[in-house]
C-alpha cells in the first residue's frame, strides 16, 4: 500500500510537470529552471516504471498508463507490494501456502489493509488468519489515508510468515532499507520574496504533499525510497518553474497596466491642451466689446497667487504659471504694482508721470494685457530681471522693444502679455 501512495504522490508529482512546461512555453521561464524540471520529471519517470510490477505498462507522458489487465499503474503498484495474489480458500490456518489455492494467511496482507475507519488498526494475530483477511490486499485506493493500518514491510506478519514463505514458494519480502520518509515533505519557498506570487507559485508543491500518505514513517525498501526522493525533487522543480511563470506573469500584466496608464495620461494631457487652447482663443477676444480703460472688474480675471491683480483671464492664468516658475527658483512670489489700469487711472498716471505713461486710451494696461513688476525684477542687471528676460515668453509674457534699456523709453518693469505661446 506504500508503494501505491508513493506511485499516485508521483504520478501527481508528472502531471503537475507537465502542466508547469506547458504553462513555462508561454513564460519568460530562465533555461536552466527548464533543464532542472525535465531532468526531474525523466529521472522520476524511469524510477516509477522500475517501481512497476512485471506485465504492467510503463509510465507515459504525464498520466498513469493501464497495465496488461487494465489496471492503472497506482492500482498495480498496490498489487507489486504482495509478493502473491491473495488465495481465496476456506482453510482457516495456512501459514506457508502463499498463493495456492486454499490460502487464507497470504502475504498481500502485509502489503493491503481494510480502509481506516472500518477495521482496526492493529496486525491480525500470526498464524490465525482467514481467507477474508487475506482480502484487505485490495487497499484502500486513497493516497491520503494512513498507513496506521497496514503491516509494517518489516513488521510481525512478515517475521511471523516469511521463513514458511521461503520454504513453500513463496517470493520473499521486499529488501528494505532505514529510508524513514515523513509527509507533507518540507520544500523551502521558491519565491519567498514574492509574497504576493508564492501561494499561486506554490499549488503544485501542495497538490504534491496533499498526495502522500499522512505518515511515512515506516522503513521502506531502497527502490521506494528512491521514488520518494524524486518526487520531492521533482515538487521542487515544479514548485521553481511555477513561481517564475507567475512572476513573468506579474510583470508582463504590470507592463501592460503601465503602459495603459501612459496612454490614459497622454490622453489626458492632450485633452486638456485642447481645452486649454480653446480657453485661451476664447479669452483673447473675451474684452473686444470694450473700450480701452472701460473694461468693467466682472469681465477681468486675478492671478491665484495676488487677487489684487485684475488682467484679461488668459493672461492672469498665464502670468500665474509664470510665477509659479519664479517661486520655485527664488523662493518667493512676483511683486505686481500695477496692472489694469481704467481711463481714469490713464489720465492721472500721464499727469502725474507724463511721458512715462501712454496717453490716456492706448496703454495695455487699459485692455488688461500689462504689468508693472516691482522688487528685484524692477531692475536691471539683477538675477531676477534676467530670469524673467530668459523666461516671462514661455509664458506669453514679453519685453517690448521699447521699455529695453536700449529702447525709446526704458521701463524694466514693464512686460506685456503678447497671448498664449504655441
Amino acid at each position: 500500500q506504500t508503494r501505491a501512495a508513493v506511485s499516485q504522490a508521483a504520478q501527481l508529482a508528472l502531471d503537475q510537470a507537465s502542466t508547469a512546461r506547458e504553462q513555462a512555453s508561454a513564460a519568460a521561464v530562465g533555461a536552466d529552471r527548464l533543464a532542472a524540471l525535465d531532468a526531474a520529471t525523466g529521472a522520476l519517470r524511469s524510477l516509477l516504471v522500475d517501481l512497476q510490477p512485471e506485465g504492467t505498462a510503463g509510465v507515459r507522458g504525464g498520466e498513469p498508463t493501464a497495465g496488461a489487465d487494465g489496471t492503472d499503474v497506482a492500482d498495480a503498484a498496490a498489487v507489486a507490494e504482495t509478493p502473491a495474489a491473495a488465495g481465496t480458500g476456506t482453510s482457516g490456518d495456512s501459514d506457508g501456502g502463499v498463493g495456492q489455492e486454499g490460502s487464507g494467511d497470504s502475504r498481500a496482507g502485509v502489503a493491503g489493509a481494510s480502509p481506516v475507519g472500518t477495521s482496526p488498526a492493529g496486525p491480525s494475530p500470526a498464524g490465525t488468519g482467514t481467507a477474508e483477511a487475506g482480502a484487505g490486499a485490495a487497499g484502500t485506493g486513497d493516497a491520503g489515508s494512513t498507513v496506521a493500518g497496514t503491516q509494517s514491510a518489516s513488521g510481525t506478519a512478515t517475521s511471523a510468515t516469511g521463513s514458511e514463505a521461503a520454504t513453500s514458494g513463496g517470493s520473499p519480502a521486499p529488501t528494505s532499507s532505514s529510508y524513514a520518509v515523513t509527509s507533507p515533505l518540507t520544500l523551502p519557498d521558491p519565491v519567498a520574496d514574492q509574497a504576493g506570487i508564492l501561494d499561486v507559485a506554490t499549488t503544485a508543491v501542495d497538490e504534491v504533499r496533499a498526495a502522500l500518505p499522512t505518515t511515512l514513517d515506516v522503513d521502506v525498501d531502497e527502490q521506494t525510497a528512491a521514488v520518494l526522493t524524486a518526487v520531492q525533487q521533482l515538487a521542487q522543480a515544479v514548485a521553481e518553474v511555477s513561481g517564475e511563470v507567475e512572476v513573468s506573469r506579474a510583470t508582463a500584466a504590470l507592463a501592460q497596466s503601465e503602459e495603459e496608464l501612459a496612454r490614459q495620461q497622454a490622453e489626458a494631457v492632450e485633452a486638456a491642451a485642447r481645452s486649454r487652447a480653446a480657453r485661451f482663443a476664447k479669452d483673447a477676444h473675451s474684452l473686444d466689446a470694450y473700450e480701452n480703460g472701460q473694461v468693467p472688474v466682472s469681465a477681468l480675471c486675478s492671478p491665484a497667487f495676488d487677487l489684487t491683480v485684475h488682467l484679461r483671464c488668459d493672461a492672469a492664468e498665464l502670468l500665474d504659471a509664470l510665477n509659479r516658475a519664479y517661486e520655485a527658483e527664488f523662493g518667493t512670489d512676483l511683486q505686481v504694482t500695477d496692472s489694469y489700469r481704467s481711463l481714469g487711472a490713464q489720465v492721472v498716471c500721464q499727469q502725474e508721470k507724463g511721458s512715462l505713461c501712454a496717453d490716456p486710451g492706448t496703454s495695455n494696461h487699459g485692455m488688461g494685457v500689462a504689468v508693472d513688476l516691482g522688487g528685484a525684477v524692477r531692475w536691471s542687471g539683477t538675477d531676477e530681471h534676467a530670469w524673467m528676460l530668459g523666461h516671462s515668453e514661455e509664458y506669453g509674457w514679453v519685453k517690448p522693444d521699447w521699455s529695453l534699456d536700449t529702447g525709446s523709453k526704458p521701463e524694466p518693469w514693464h512686460f506685456d502679455f503678447a497671448g498664449a505661446p504655441g
